[in-house]
């Protein structure tokens, strides 16, 4: 018996159909994916150039080749859709399409697989849900609705089947062509808009990080030097010193890092409990609060934070500075505090040392240890690893065993996302809507956190360390994102106002000095880069070795955060307006607010800042690059310390 193959007379007739069918799925497909990754009116000019990439390869190959273009766009619809439901998970989270630099961050997925979980939704599955009737039918029963087209009237018919494909597919090019062309007279588009459309972002995204060269600026990092706390010269006249300045020297510095913290819960009421009774009690007594602090964090997410807020520096965009720049030299907040008298620099968390390649890259903060999940005692697992409670009284037994002073970073866990806190912990009596979604796990997980941190005040005075150690906590990132639409419902019915960029990125900086005698709240607009040169100040200590992008909040008397990640390079949080750069590039989708009254105003006239916001990433990259954010650098030689100084801070003696 004959082998019925596609090289059978059926095949002409079959191939034209399951071209427009792809064609058909893809375009609908694509439609809906730029109307989520918020292309607006352009969703439907992406579309057609999605229709006519496809097109014109379905025209190429059956110009070029005798077989079935299908055989080509049945693989290469699989991937498409593939890229689409991915890309549109993680816009889901990040607010922006992933780049080929996202990939080295896949390693990291495996840790966090209950938030890509509990982001996963019918909406991604909408992309790949006819990816197996598609295989099944290329597998088996392709081949019987050719043998049942070869037997049927096509078989005698004159009709180039061929002709009237190529005919159908220019056509269609070129109404494609056409509809983007008509596109391109709106004064609103450019034809740089275009490098949105799937494929061109993708393919243009390999070819710029394989061509992409650190941009060798001419940089001198002593232009970045900043002294937060000199001291007064001996015979001239100088002000009064600011109280503030130097009042916690000496003392120990805990330093807690809260993971997914957002301001808003601070003082607020949820049908009157109270999110944070604790930390409200704090903001009442010898405590400095900073309430329009932002956070400034890139690919290394909550590792990105650390990195900014020990160091004032800015992190890549896409990668985790841990891992990008792990071996640098430094001159953060461990060196400073250890050049100045502290015993030592102590990290601690919850979860896996190796995470974000946080074991080796402590080192080079300046960590003398770092105590993980892997060195403290595994009683007490809640989500991805130690309590917080457990995690906070265990480290207090370490740290009373410390010489003071000393310095410790610690690095909560139990409020990570997706916030599954067990019923048991449960304080807060929310309503039945609210109940296991996004938004009530989030305030039940943040009342634990407070809590925990009471907790760990009671244990600092029990154990006589209280009232030498100053206490500084904040916010890692957001906790709900604004366009998650259920979590942006809620809040703006619970909050008063429509939930929006100022509320997302707004972490609390809380400052708990003991014999601080006073509350104060500082409202300058600032951000992670501004931690250390404030803590300084407050600690009297200068750093006159190592860059600084940040600035001191106590005496500043304007601020401005310089964003990224789920807002692109170009945006900006000042004192007065937040303007939103657009993440496809497209300016007239970009977004300006007035920061008191959170109303929308015209985006325009803010290209200067917004220039100098991506210069002053570019420009801490390009010194991080060039391994150059220090302008004195040392070694130890039989245990004594040897300084090399460089003029141009980019080449130095090898340490030993």
């Amino acid at each position: 018996m004959k082998k019925t193959t596609l090289t059978s007379p059926g095949k002409s007739y079959l191939y034209l159909p399951e071209c427009v069918l792809i064609l058909i799925l893809l375009t609908l497909k694509s439609f809906f994916f730029n109307q989520y990754i918020k292309l607006g009116d352009f969703a439907p000019v992406m579309t057609a150039a999605t229709a006519a990439i496809f097109t014109l390869i379905f025209l190429l190959k059956k110009l070029i080749s005798k077989k079935s273009p299908a055989n080509l766009l049945f693989p290469l619809y699989i991937i498409a859709s593939l890229f689409m439901m991915i890309d549109r998970m993680y816009f889901a989270y990040f607010n922006k399409l992933p780049g080929i630099l996202a990939l080295q961050m896949v390693e990291y997925l495996g840790a966090v697989s209950s938030s890509v979980i509990d982001i996963f939704n019918l909406g991604h599955a909408m992309y790949i849900i006819d990816l197996p009737i598609l295989a099944l039918y290329m597998l088996f029963w392709r081949k019987k609705a050719a043998f049942a087209l070869r037997t049927t009237k096509f078989r005698n018919t004159k009709r180039n089947p061929a002709k009237f494909s190529l005919g159908a597919a220019s056509g269609l090019l070129a109404g494609c062509l056409l509809f983007i062309g008509c596109h391109a007279l709106n004064e609103n588009f450019h034809f740089s808009y275009l490098k949105n459309e799937l494929f061109t972002y993708h393919i243009t995204d390999v070819i710029t990080v394989i061509s992409k060269q650190m941009a060798q600026n001419n940089l001198d990092p002593a232009d970045y030097i900043q002294v937060i706390a000199p001291t007064d010269t001996e015979g001239e006249e100088s002000a009064p010193k600011d109280p503030l300045n130097g009042i916690a020297q000496g003392m120990n510095l805990v330093n807690i890092q809260v993971e997914a913290m957002q301001a808003f819960v601070l003082n607020r009421t949820y049908n009157g409990q109270e999110i944070t009774p604790f930390l409200n009690s704090l903001l009442a007594s010898d405590t400095i609060f900073f309430d329009n602090y932002y956070y400034q964090i890139g690919g290394g997410n909550t590792s990105d934070a650390e990195f900014a807020v020990n160091n004032s520096l800015f992190t890549p965009e896409s990668e985790a500075a841990y891992v990008k720049y792990t071996t640098n030299d430094y001159y953060g907040l461990p060196f400073i505090l250890k050049d100045n008298g502290y015993s030592g620099a102590y990290a601690f968390h919850g979860y896996n040392g190796d995470f974000w390649n946080r074991k080796e890259a402590y080192v080079y903060q300046g960590f003398d240890y770092y105590y993980a999940k892997e060195d403290l005692a595994q009683e007490d697992i809640l989500g991805l690893g130690i309590s917080d409670k457990s995690f906070f009284t265990q480290a207090l037994n370490i740290m009373e065993t410390y010489e003071e002073p000393f310095y410790t970073f610690m690095v909560t866990l139990s409020s990570h996302h997706p916030y599954d806190l067990p019923e048991s912990l449960w304080q807060l009596e929310l309503e039945p809507v609210h109940q296991n979604t996004l938004y009530g796990d989030y305030l039940q997980t943040m009342r634990y956190v407070d809590e925990a941190l009471r907790l760990f005040f009671d244990g600092l005075k029990e154990k006589g360390l209280y009232d030498n150690t100053a206490v500084t906590i904040y916010g890692d990132h957001f906790g709900l994102p604004n366009y998650d639409w259920y979590s942006k419902y809620y809040m703006t019915e619970w909050i008063g106002h429509e939930y929006y960029e100022a509320d997302m990125y707004n972490v609390p900086l809380i400052v708990h000095i003991p014999g601080l005698g006073e509350a104060k709240t500082i409202s300058t607009t600032g951000g992670h880069i501004d931690y250390l040169p404030t803590i300084l100040y407050l600690f009297g200590y200068e750093n006159t070795k190592g860059v600084m992008f940040g600035q001191n909040l106590i005496t500043a008397t304007s601020g401005i955060t310089y964003e990224q990640t789920h807002m692109a390079r170009g945006s900006f949080i000042s004192d007065d307006v937040i303007f939103v750069y657009p993440q496809n590039g497209i300016m007239v989708n970009a977004v300006a607010y007035d920061k008191k009254t959170g109303e929308i105003i015209p985006a325009t006239g803010y290209e200067e800042i917004s220039a100098a916001a991506i210069k002053a990433y570019e420009d801490c990259n390009a010194l991080l690059e060039k391994n150059a954010v220090v302008l004195i650098k040392f070694t130890k030689i039989d245990g004594t310390r040897r300084d090399f100084i460089s003029s141009s801070g980019v080449e130095f003696c090898e340490k030993i």
